[in-house]
């Protein structure tokens, strides 16, 4: 995963230069009439910064994904079978999200001075609130629900953030907080909705005649491994 981690953040910082440049042009265009003219700017640690950040996403999330299948049994694994999860593991996973939750919302009182930060910290609170929630109301209202939550709370706080007082280095920590928060919160609701998507994938495939037969097959396995499905498409959608 390291070699992959490391070409995919170099490959993100170079198009996110693109991207920047293209950005920065459509706005000096937009905007050229009322005098104002943005400058690219290209810093080599802003470029470093990035390159790192990009790393340690896509690396905490192939090692979480590699910890999570290394629990298999050797037959398990051979033969492709789930790993039957016990009741201890599952109360266990929820008195860390609990935990987790108690201490961002801890958090996320303390940074009251910062509405960003504060924001991102709610957000993460809602989304670890949801795993003990989920013992009590079926999961797929829990997750949904609180992935939803957290998912509007961060947008609208991200679309009522102005750089007030010059300091973009707060506004750039909160926007790619933000971004990281809404990949998982969307991540998550898809996943706990999946057989929706998958069957209505499945059926928009099914009306093709050359797209019919990988139809049933395409639409069973993201269900038959959710957690794989899901760190995939997180993973992909950090790079």
């Amino acid at each position: 995963g390291l070699p992959y981690a490391g070409a995919a953040a170099a490959a993100g910082t170079l198009a996110g230069i693109a991207i920047g440049a293209v950005l920065i042009g459509t706005l000096n265009s937009l905007f050229g009439t009322l005098g104002a003219s943005l400058p690219l700017v290209i810093v080599p640690g802003s470029m470093i910064d990035a390159f790192a950040v990009g790393v340690l996403l896509t690396l905490a999330t192939i090692c979480f994904a590699a910890y999570r299948l290394s629990r298999f049994n050797i037959i398990t694994a051979v033969r492709d079978l789930p790993e039957p999860e016990t009741q201890r593991a599952s109360r266990r996973f929820a008195y860390v999200g609990a935990a987790i939750g108690t201490l961002t919302l801890l958090a996320a009182i303390a940074s009251r001075g910062n509405s960003s930060i504060m924001s991102l910290l709610l957000a993460v609170a809602v989304i670890a609130f949801t795993v003990p929630l989920s013992r009590r109301v079926p999961s797929r209202l829990a997750y949904s629900g609180g992935a939803l939550a957290a998912l509007v709370f961060v947008l609208w706080n991200l679309g009522s953030q102005s750089m007030a007082g010059g300091d973009i280095e707060t506004f750039a920590a909160g926007f790619i907080g933000a971004g990281v928060v809404i990949v998982f919160a969307g991540v998550l609701i898809v996943i706990a909705n999946s057989d929706y998507v998958s069957a209505g994938l499945a059926r928009l495939m099914a009306a093709s005649r050359s797209l019919r037969p990988a139809a049933k097959v395409s639409a069973a396995y993201p269900l038959y491994r959710r957690f794989r499905t899901g760190s995939t498409v997180a993973m992909f959608g950090l790079v």
